[in-house]
Order: C-alpha cells, then structure tokens, then sequence
C-alpha cells in the first residue's frame, strides 16, 4: 500500500485500503493506552505486561524469553516509568536463563497480556531427575521449564515422576549454591577442585564437575 502525503488545495481522494490502514494505526494505539491505562488501576504488583512475539498463540502458563521493553522510554517515557512491559519471544537457553516470563492468560501471536516474571506461579516442567529443586528454561519451546541441579525457578512443588508434570515454582529465586573442596591441598602449584551442591537440609552433594586452578607462590 503506497501512502501518500497531499499539498493543501489538492484534491482529496482515500482509497478504503488507506482509509482502513488509518483507522488500523488509530484503533492499535488506542487499544495499547487503553490496556495500560486499565493495568495500573487494577493490577498484582508481580503482573507484568507481555506482547507474545513468539510466531505462535500461547496457552495460560506457558512460557517467553524477555527480548525487551514493550514500550520503551522513547515511545512514552511516563508509561514506561509507570508499569514493566516485556516483548517476549520463543526462549533461547544461550539468551534467556533467568530471564523469563509466565504467562497468567492466553496471548495470541502479536497481542498483549499479563505474565509473571518474579513469584509464584503454576508452570509446566520436564523433570529430568525427581531430585532436582530447580528449574530454568528450555531451548526452543514455549511449552514448559527444564528442572536442572539449579536454576532461577524454586520447584516449590511437582507432580510425581519424570517427564512433563504440572508444578508450583517461585521464579527469580538465587541459583542453588554451589562451592569446592580442595581434592590434595598443595602449597603452590596446581590443584583439582571438586564442586558440590548444598541441599536444603545442609548436606553436600558432589557433582560430576571439577576445575584446576593455579595457587600462587608467595
């Protein structure tokens, strides 16, 4: 569609593609004012704005990686100070660990919504291994979190069994802590370091993951 500018005491002739573009360009910016408007007014303090640039329509709980602002300060710096908006996009495990969003309501591809990015909520996880605490995005898909040895979502609570089950988690929680023993202290010189986990009740679990180091002389 070819929009073009007219000159004052041309005739004024708008084809209803036109016509329909601008009532298209008006009715998305006042639908976006509007939903903003009503999201301040009656808002959980934990409910962010999302727009699902995903490609796809996504269910209630499902999931998005945290591309950036949807209204930016240059857009409208009053409502970006006013509320958090998110554009969200399909996770990429490289790009949005511990950067994520859980959808409260179903969003269609392009339009807007509301999503959790810190507290609790209801999610979907593959659970690799029933002892694991954690969970954290999975590449590539919408659909559920990943449960790992660590990760920025607290499995406060899961379905039994592997697989994909239905869970409570708290999102933004600290990645578990993780700390080394020194294998043979030396004085200098190299040294193997083992890493262990710590549980919840203090005890320590030691992972498949070791690191060398140089001690300096003094």
């Amino acid at each position: 569609m070819d929009l073009k500018k007219v000159q004052s005491g041309d005739k004024l002739k708008i084809p209803a593609s036109t016509y329909n573009a601008f009532i298209d360009a008006a009715q998305a910016v006042k639908d976006k004012s509007n939903f903003l408007s009503s999201t301040n007014k009656n808002s959980d303090s934990r409910k962010v704005i999302v727009q699902n640039n995903s490609g796809g329509n996504l269910d209630k709980f499902e999931i998005l990686g945290i591309s950036a602002p949807y209204v930016t300060p240059t857009d409208n710096e009053t409502d970006f100070q006013n509320r958090i908006t998110i554009v969200g996009i399909t996770p990429d495990i490289d790009d949005h660990k511990g950067k994520f969003i859980v959808l409260q309501e179903p969003i269609p591809n392009g339009k807007i919504g509301r999503g959790i990015i810190s507290g609790e909520t209801i999610v979907k996880i593959n659970v690799v291994d029933e002892d694991h605490k954690y969970a954290d995005v999975t590449d590539a898909t919408s659909t559920y979190l990943t449960s790992s040895d660590s990760g920025s979502a607290r499995i406060l609570w899961k379905e039994s069994g592997t697989g994909v089950v239905w869970a409570y988690v708290r999102i933004g929680n600290n990645v578990s802590i993780l700390f080394g023993t020194v294998a043979s202290p030396p004085s200098s010189g190299e040294a193997e370091v083992t890493l262990q986990k710590v549980n919840d009740d203090g005890s320590k679990t030691s992972l498949d993951i070791t690191i060398t180091g140089v001690i300096p002389e003094e």
